[in-house]
């Protein structure tokens, strides 16, 4: 790896825990009600009851959407129960129990929007995410022998995107990746599995995909798509429905071809195009109509659509401490020479992990002693990251395609200036293609050679000469900022925790068989070819035997990690 990655002065530390985030989040929701004996009381009842029958978090998510539409959490809740009265907690939601009548939540559907695209801060600036990123989420319950399905008009234009599972403890249960998903008869085909239709041109298929307790209730039929709701000895309860998004393609100019149906699509969902159309909210959709959610009620087989949730799409957290000591002190000491390492357990065992994701950090600081952290910051700190990127894909409709995964090595890059306080905004992230074209712009062989340098500093203007000698990218360390009521957002002074994050999604071993794979210097690879041994019939005997879905913690984590985690 230390051919892939070199950083100078600095490099990043663990995510901060899951503990740690949620535990900051739920005191500014608690905020509210800190100045009244008779609101503490109501919210007390409100999480004595939630609690007795699922997990803080999915109460929190209560608790918050129901703050959004002006209703007390505890009114609420019940209402999700369908009870009139103070919830008994004899009922135990969570072990496959269910009331006389069904459950029947979520009342809409996609009820948040966590999106960092056209955005100076914080829309939902937490859990270090990348700013190509669109996240549409929801809180669902499942009851015994429910179905869901959802139906997509259109596969999404964008450079990656999923579908995700989480039990009430936010880890994984099941996911569904683009390229995986069977289109309709006769609607189109996947340009995420076909590089054909991508050369051709042609627009998207439509989809479904069916939400069931366990996700094997189709497995005999190979057309279905399916996606498990609960954990094999779960029954009913909670679950979350994620739909993550990376990159969304450029707008289509009039007379590209993938644009036969875009223009439909468009004056469909978001308003005429030139006429006051909402094309920022089509571009968090990927260019296509928001996919429709159904429920087939258990018993009755009545399947009933959700409408579209037009409250609390768009959360967000503002003016927090932006300071806060990190939850968790870095593996490797912050501001030293090449500290890059894999993060701990926060991407393959946190909190609503992307399972086709992969991380590497490091840590700063902003002057070295603790004890002085607070006090002075001049804005002297530099970091140096080289690297060789490797090769991505363009588009589903430009060479490389990303229907074609023997023609690159990892779907998508990005590099990530963070703060690492609690709830872990980001700064700026750079992508793949951001780099390239910054190569390309340096003439050469810079472009063909793909080596790139990054400086992280306070202030361009401040760039070291070196820096601008060898045509470094300049990024910016975060800075505290506060954003007023119109949305307008001042930045102040430097964050006392930096650090830096280095995202890969999908890199070839995770998409190809292995005997068509012909990169293996993705992180995923350093997990499994070099961390659990050289020898292929022992590496896959030690990664089938300590499958959870890796072994990765414990291999490549702790006090004393090998020497693999390091290089």
């Amino acid at each position: 790896m230390s051919a892939l990655l070199i950083c100078t002065m600095l490099l990043l530390c663990a995510v901060v825990g899951a503990e740690d985030l949620m535990g900051t989040l739920r005191e500014r929701l608690r905020e509210k009600y800190s100045n009244s004996a008779d609101e503490n009381d109501e919210m007390r009842a409100f999480y004595e009851s939630c609690e007795a029958v699922t997990t803080t978090l999915v109460c929190d998510w209560i608790r918050n959407e129901a703050e959004n539409g002006d209703l007390e959490p505890l009114e609420h809740f019940n209402n999700i129960l369908g009870v009139d009265n103070h919830y008994e907690s004899g009922f135990e939601a969570e072990l496959g129990m269910s009331p006389d009548t069904s459950i029947q939540y979520p009342f809409c559907s996609w009820r948040y929007m966590y999106s960092q695209l056209s955005r100076d801060s914080s829309a939902w600036n937490v859990a270090f995410p990348d700013q190509n990123s669109i996240y549409h989420a929801m809180l669902v319950y499942f009851n015994k022998d429910d179905e869901f399905v959802i139906k997509g008009p259109n596969i999404p234009y964008v450079r990656y995107f999923s579908l995700q599972t989480y039990d009430p403890s936010a880890a994984s249960i099941d996911s569904k990746i683009d390229y995986q998903l069977r289109t309709e008869y006769n609607s189109g085909s996947n340009a995420y599995s076909n590089a054909t239709c991508g050369e051709a041109g042609d627009p998207q298929g439509s989809f479904d995909i069916r939400i069931t307790a366990h996700g094997n209730k189709y497995q005999s039929n190979g057309f279905i798509n399916e996606l498990a709701a609960l954990h094999k000895d779960r029954k009913a309860g909670f679950f979350f429905l994620f739909l993550r998004l990376y990159d969304p393609e450029p707008y289509p100019e009039d007379g590209e071809s993938w644009n036969k149906k875009m223009a439909p699509m468009i004056n469909e969902c978001y308003g005429v195009e030139g006429y006051g159309a909402n094309l920022e909210e089509a571009k968090r959709w990927g260019w296509v109509c928001p996919p429709i959610l159904k429920r087939t009620n258990a018993g009755s087989g009545i399947m009933t659509e959700l409408p579209y949730c037009v409250k609390g799409r768009d959360d967000q957290f503002k003016n927090y401490n932006q300071g806060a000591t990190p939850g968790r002190l870095c593996l490797l000491r912050p501001n030293s020479k090449n500290n890059l390492f894999l993060p701990a357990n926060s991407n393959m065992h946190g909190m609503f992990r992307n399972k086709d994701a992969n991380y590497l950090m490091g840590c700063a600081l902003h002057d070295e002693g603790i004890g002085r952290i607070r006090g002075k910051r001049d804005g002297k700190l530099w970091a140096r990251l080289s690297g060789k990127l490797p090769k991505t894909p363009n588009s589903l409709y430009d060479t490389p395609y990303v229907g074609d995964s023997l023609e690159y090595d990892i779907r998508y890059i990005s590099i990530s200036s963070i703060n690492r306080s609690p709830p872990s905004a980001v700064m700026m992230t750079l992508k793949d293609d951001e780099i390239l074209s910054h190569l390309r712009s340096l003439g050469g062989d810079a472009e063909r050679n793909r080596e790139y340098v990054i400086w992280f500093g306070p202030d361009e203007g401040e760039m070291p000469q070196v820096a601008k000698d060898e045509g470094g990218i300049f990024v910016p360390w975060p800075r505290e900022y506060q954003e007023d009521d119109k949305g307008n957002v001042s930045f102040g002074d430097l964050v006392p925790y930096p650090g830096i994050l280095y995202r890969e999604i999908l890199s070839q071993s995770q998409v190809l068989d292995d005997y068509e794979v012909t990169y293996e210097e993705g992180i995923t690879d350093i997990i499994r070819n070099h961390c659990f041994g050289e020898a292929k019939q022992e590496r896959e005997a030690t990664w089938r035997r300590n499958l959870r879905p890796y072994c990765y913690e414990e291999t490549c984590c702790g006090d004393s990690p090998p020497e693999c985690c390091r290089e």
